[in-house]
C-alpha cells in the first residue's frame, strides 16, 4: 500500500505500465501496455524513479544553460535600439536653452524665480525651426539646504511660458552656468564678521584684550583665568566650531546668465520667425 500511495503522489497514477518506465513523462495511455498495477513491484517503482529523475535533471540543465546564454547576450547588448525622431520639430535631451535671470536668489530661504529666453532656440536636427523665441518666460525653483563651505545654489525649472500665452511644463531640469558646471554661483557671505566680531567683543570684555591711543593689545595669561587658554582663544575655537553648522548665504543678482539643460526630447509647434 505504500508503494502505490507513493506512487500516486509521483505520477498521479494508481498503477505503472513498462511505456511509463521508459517515459516517466508521457502520460499518453497505450492500449499494448502491460498493466502491473495488480502486483506492485520495488524493482519497477525503483527504474521508473531512475528515468524520470534523468529526465528531470536533463530538462533543468538545458533551462539552466539556455538562461546563462541569454544572460550573457544581455549583458553585451544595449536593451534598447536607436530611434528615430517622432517629429521634425524636436529639441532633443542635451540641448541647451540659453537664458537671463529676472529676479534676484537668496538661499536663506526657498523660492521660486522667473528668468527669460535670451536667444531663439530652433530644432536639434536641421536647425531651421524656431520652436522657443527670445522672451519666453521660465519658471522655477530653488532650495535653501546649502552646506557649509558650498558656493552654488541648485535651480530647476518646471514651465515655459510663450509670448501667446501658451505654456509647456517641462518637469524638472536643472540649470548650469554658461561654463557648464551644474548650478548658480555669485556671491557668498560665510558670515565670518559676525562670527570673529563675537569673540573680539568676548575678549574685550574679559579684560584680555585692551584698545589705547588706537593700538588693540591682547594681553595672555590674565590671573583671573586658571585654565591654559584665554577666553577669546576658547571662544574663538568654539565660533569656529560652530560655523561648520551655520550654512553661507548664496546671492544670485539678477541679470545672471545661465542655460537650461535640457534632460528629455521635447516635441514643439514651429513658430513663424519674423522677416
Amino acid at each position: 500500500m505504500k508503494q502505490k500511495a507513493l506512487l500516486e503522489a509521483i505520477t498521479g497514477k494508481s498503477k505503472i505500465t513498462n511505456s511509463d518506465i521508459m517515459n516517466p513523462l508521457d502520460t499518453r495511455s497505450k492500449k499494448d501496455d502491460i498493466d502491473m498495477s495488480n502486483a506492485p513491484n520495488t524493482d519497477l517503482l525503483t527504474n521508473y524513479l531512475k528515468n524520470y529523475n534523468k529526465i528531470v535533471n536533463h530538462e533543468d540543465k538545458s533551462k539552466l544553460s539556455n538562461n546563462s546564454h541569454l544572460q550573457t547576450r544581455n549583458d553585451e547588448y544595449l536593451q534598447h535600439t536607436k530611434q528615430k525622431p517622432i517629429s521634425p520639430y524636436e529639441l532633443k535631451r542635451g540641448s541647451l536653452i540659453p537664458a537671463v535671470l529676472i529676479g534676484g536668489i537668496n538661499s536663506e530661504l526657498p523660492g521660486n524665480i522667473i528668468a527669460q529666453v535670451r536667444e531663439n532656440v530652433y530644432d536639434t536636427v536641421t536647425g531651421n525651426h524656431l520652436l522657443i523665441p527670445q522672451g519666453s518666460k521660465l519658471v522655477g525653483v530653488y532650495g535653501f539646504g546649502v552646506q557649509y563651505g558650498q558656493t552654488r545654489v541648485v535651480i530647476a525649472f518646471n514651465s515655459i511660458v510663450f509670448p501667446d500665452g501658451q505654456t509647456l511644463n517641462i518637469g524638472s531640469m536643472n540649470g548650469t552656468d554658461q561654463e557648464g558646471y551644474s548650478g548658480f554661483a555669485d556671491q557668498v557671505d560665510n558670515h565670518y564678521f559676525k562670527i570673529f566680531g563675537s569673540a573680539f567683543l568676548l575678549g574685550m570684555l574679559s579684560g584680555e584684550i585692551n584698545i589705547e591711543n588706537g593700538k588693540v593689545t591682547f594681553i595672555s595669561g590674565h590671573q583671573g583665568f586658571n585654565t591654559s587658554q584665554t577666553v577669546l582663544e576658547q571662544t574663538a575655537g568654539q565660533m569656529i566650531r560652530k560655523n561648520l553648522n551655520i550654512a553661507p548665504t548664496i546671492k544670485i543678482r539678477s541679470g545672471y546668465r545661465f542655460n537650461i539643460f535640457v534632460t528629455k526630447d521635447m516635441i514643439l509647434e514651429p513658430l513663424k520667425q519674423n522677416p
